[in-house]
Parts: structure tokens; C-alpha cells; sequence
């Protein structure tokens, strides 16, 4: 439990249960929960990076502006 590689998320959570510190349901909840938190904060400076393109997948076009934006960056990166 030492190791860097413990402090991810989920193996604290684990960690407590397979001590006997919290059950198995209150396990799955906290780490459910910071997993939620973590996607909440990658989402978040995803979202702040002006270099990142979104698209709408509900949109009917979505596909067609994708491949004109790939098409226009390989044009230009030739």
C-alpha cells in the first residue's frame, strides 16, 4: 500500500474494505463517487484548453465537420 501506484483511485477504498474499516457497499460508493469527482475535474481542463475541438454527436453533421476539419488540418501539415 506504500507505492505510488496505490494512491489511484479505488485502491484507498478497497484498501479500508479488505482491512475491515468500511463494507464492500460503502466501498463502491466512495469510489464511485471519486471516480465521478475525477471525471468532473478532467472534464474541467479539458473544457479550458481553446486547442481542443468538441462536437455535438447528437447533431446530424457531426461526422461531416469532423472529417473537413482533419482533412483541412492534413492539407495544412503536409
Amino acid at each position: 500500500w506504500k507505492f505510488p501506484a496505490f494512491s489511484g483511485t479505488g485502491y484507498q477504498e478497497w484498501r479500508d474494505y479488505l482491512e475491515s474499516k468500511t463494507t464492500k457497499a460503502q466501498a463502491i460508493s466512495k469510489w464511485q463517487l471519486r471516480e465521478r469527482q475525477y471525471a468532473k475535474r478532467q472534464t474541467t481542463w479539458f473544457k479550458r484548453n481553446p486547442k481542443i475541438n468538441w462536437y455535438d454527436i447528437t447533431s446530424p453533421s457531426w461526422k461531416k465537420n469532423l472529417v473537413l476539419r482533419v482533412k483541412t488540418w492534413y492539407a495544412n501539415n503536409i
